[in-house]
């Protein structure tokens, strides 16, 4: 009688003991190979369908949950706004002479959401221009954070020799960009200090009660002096410049401008001759002192000590 045909995991073992390797399946018997044909169509469908399932759960994860998050993440890495600062009005005497006007600063800051390791980037930025890392650190963590697209200052009026610097090594500061600011200068040097007072960038109380005016962190506001009291007049509007920037947020193109416009002019009726003069007469002395026109009532002089820089 004919020897009956061996099973598929009979004849499997014992091709195994033997030494043999099932390479094809013309070494099989017909109802072996059937079998090996078959489950390697089964096992080639279903690795297939586990890995189209996987394709299509990862493609919903990605545009069907995160799909305007990505989109939005992708038009921002090609164009973004960057807000530029307004000039605050000019300050003239009675007689037309400039007394406070705006000079250009460079001011180095961050784009966070190029910037992958922030403190790393200030640290880079410390080594390249020798200051303080410890210092830089402590003044961008004491502003009240903004958004993640508007810069956020890191160096203020950064000298000519800073910014080559920055610009040279651009490649290994994500994220850095430089902006350009008008910063309040004083021909006269101290005369009228007290008159004058300051503006600088607003602080994160006054940015509380000032946000629905306008303001944005990085904005100059007034301090003290006619720079406070005047505030609406010589404060401008704030522009916009659109960018084309790369996935490190360095600029490539400008796109379009919305200039920013200035703030008014402000005439005073003080004499800065007159005013001087009595300045210098009142060097190392607590005084104050007071000239007014006998015809008009204008105020000439406004002088008191001990003033400042």
């Amino acid at each position: 009688a004919a020897a009956a045909q061996p099973t598929f995991p009979a004849y499997f073992a014992r091709s195994w003991q033997r030494g043999i390797c099932l390479v094809g399946v013309d070494a099989m018997p017909a109802g072996v190979e059937q079998l090996d044909f078959g489950f390697r169509i089964t096992a080639a469908r279903i690795i297939a369908g586990i890995w189209l399932s996987t394709l299509l759960i990862r493609l919903w994860y990605l545009q069907g949950i995160h799909g305007a998050y990505y989109r939005d993440q992708s038009e921002n890495n090609r164009t973004r706004a960057i807000r530029t600062e307004a000039p605050r009005g000019n300050i003239y005497d009675r007689t037309g002479r400039l007394l406070v006007h705006n000079r250009p600063a460079f001011n180095a800051a961050l784009m966070l959401e190029d910037t992958p390791d922030v403190k790393g980037t200030i640290r880079k930025l410390a080594e390249i221009t020798s200051r303080d890392e410890e210092q830089l650190l402590a003044q961008f963590s004491s502003r009240k954070a903004g958004r993640k697209f508007e810069p956020q200052v890191v160096m203020y009026d950064i000298s000519r020799e800073e910014l080559a610097k920055i610009k040279v090594n651009t490649h290994n500061l994500p994220g850095v960009i430089i902006t350009e600011v008008p910063t309040r200068a004083y021909p006269n040097n101290s005369v009228a200090a007290l008159l004058f007072g300051y503006a600088r960038e607003i602080s994160k109380t006054q940015l509380e009660t000032y946000r629905d005016r306008g303001y944005r962190q990085g904005d100059t506001i007034g301090q003290s002096g006619l720079e406070k009291q005047f505030e609406e007049v010589l404060r401008g509007r704030a522009g916009y410049v659109q960018v084309e920037a790369d996935a490190r947020g360095n600029r490539r193109d400008e796109l379009g401008i919305i200039d920013a416009r200035p703030g008014n002019d402000l005439y005073l009726t003080i004499d800065i001759d007159l005013q001087r003069a009595a300045e210098e007469g009142l060097a190392g002395l607590r005084v104050a002192v007071v000239a007014l026109d006998v015809n008009t009532g204008e105020v000439l002089v406004l002088a008191s000590g001990p003033s400042f820089d």
